[in-house]
């Protein structure tokens, strides 16, 4: 998930404050193996680290992210928990712990975590775009859409809270503003191959058959992975083309 790139920046914005520690070698030679993606050894790493240095935050952060990535969501969950236990005023420790409850379908204990995330960090829009997701699943479609119009305007830039609330609005049937935020997403970065799938979609639930094929064709030259998966739907819209 795209979010979970943000934690090594978070990570060096915390040792950018760090002063000399006992720990300090173990910790780089687990941040060299995640960068070799070796995260069993960047746990070692990281679990010496912290041996040596019970209070080392950056240590139990970049733990929590290896753990994450191997899939061990309550090993994360603990680092990052004790992560917000010593310095409770670091936002995006609670994103993260936030991210694992929401994963698990523990759907409060994320909001509260997003909430808290939020009043640490107001500007911050990711917290408001996973709390509007964990809203979605919820069915509460108002605080949804208001959290991913929040994104938006923290961050018009980001194309990701754009497509997010475009599919939302497909499924919901809404198809003109799923096309109306595709479109926005597309104008900002043209290669979006999940933009133009969304608005395929959206083009084929209003029978502008056409529109969709286009769109849809368009997605698979952008990214010719997606082809098998869309070749049913492809022959079929030709089909409607065709009458």
């Amino acid at each position: 998930m795209r979010f979970l790139r943000m934690l090594p920046v978070a990570v060096l914005l915390l040792a950018a404050c760090s002063h000399s520690n006992p720990g300090l070698d173990a910790f780089n030679r687990g941040e060299a193996a995640v960068a070799k993606n070796d995260y069993d050894q960047a746990i070692k790493e990281y679990s010496e680290a912290i041996r040596l240095n019970p209070q080392y935050v950056e240590a139990f952060c970049s733990r929590g992210l290896a753990y994450q990535r191997k899939g061990a969501q309550q090993n994360a969950l603990d680092d990052y928990s004790e992560v917000i236990r010593l310095n409770p005023g670091f936002a995006p420790a609670f994103i993260f712990r936030g991210m694992i409850y929401q994963n698990q379908g523990h759907y409060l204990p994320a909001i509260a975590d997003y909430n808290e995330a939020i009043r640490l960090d107001p500007k911050g829009h990711s917290a408001f775009e996973l709390r509007a997701a964990v809203y979605f699943v919820q069915r509460d479609y108002d605080h949804c859409f208001q959290d991913l119009a929040e994104a938006i305007r923290l961050d018009p830039n980001d194309t990701e809270p754009l497509v997010t609330r475009a599919e939302y609005y497909r499924m919901k049937g809404d198809f003109d503003h799923a096309i109306e935020d595709a479109n926005q997403a597309i104008h900002l970065d043209y290669k979006l191959a999940n933009a133009y799938v969304i608005r395929a979609h959206a083009y084929e639930g209003k029978q502008h058959f056409q529109s969709a094929l286009g769109d849809l064709n368009k997605a698979i030259e952008l990214d010719p992975k997606l082809g098998p998966q869309y070749q049913t739907e492809l022959k079929e819209l030709k089909q409607q083309v065709a009458r």
